[in-house]
């Protein structure tokens, strides 16, 4: 899964750490446990469908927020599916961020509005986070975001300021995601565990 795991290194993982690196034990325990959920009279086709629709990243619809953050590929797969469904929105329809938190509600039920809010805030419009913005520009910046969200809570653990904020505390440290045309995550296998 990962271009970066050749064959050879592989081979020498201990057994639960290749698992954890691909990031597939987390799909082998959910799969069991939506079959107990289900208990399919055809448990090996249930299996077989349900790692297709992993693959074919089909699986995150109506899915609680723990399962679509916990992996790259289910984050990704997220992103998708909100592209799918979202897709009649025109870029330039403006927007708050709480308009997108509903629609994202309607993809998984239970996901934070604070993501949305965090996400807006780094675009740092004059008006502040509950200003009308154009809904490309509010889209990229919570699909970049929430992709990357636990790397960029770390990183501003790390750099001891708020997101978006250049040295001298203005907006001007790159903050600015308007104008960018489609976010595309990393392959898959690129992180797999927590971004």
């Amino acid at each position: 899964m990962d271009a970066t795991l050749d064959a050879a290194r592989a081979r020498t993982l201990p057994t639960q750490d290749y698992l954890d690196f691909v990031g597939v034990d987390h799909y082998f325990r959910d799969v069991v446990s939506q079959l107990l959920k289900c208990r399919s009279d055809k448990p090996l086709e249930y299996m077989h469908n349900f790692f297709l629709t992993v693959k074919g990243m089909e699986h995150i619809a109506h899915r609680e927020f723990a399962f679509v953050r916990s992996t790259a590929h289910n984050r990704h797969a997220f992103i998708l599916t909100c592209e799918r469904a979202f897709g009649h929105f025109h870029d330039t329809d403006k927007m708050v961020p709480g308009d997108l938190h509903q629609l994202l509600l309607l993809i998984c039920p239970d996901f934070p509005e604070s993501i949305i809010q965090e996400a807006a805030g780094l675009l740092s419009p004059p008006e502040g986070p509950t200003s009308m913005l154009e809904f490309e520009t509010l889209r990229t910046a919570f699909f970049i975001f929430f992709f990357y969200h636990e790397y960029l809570v770390s990183l501003r653990k790390h750099i001891c300021r708020p997101l978006g904020h250049g040295s001298d505390g203005g907006g001007g440290g790159g903050g600015d995601v308007g104008g960018m045309a489609s976010f595309t995550p990393p392959t898959e296998g690129h992180s797999q565990g927590g971004a």
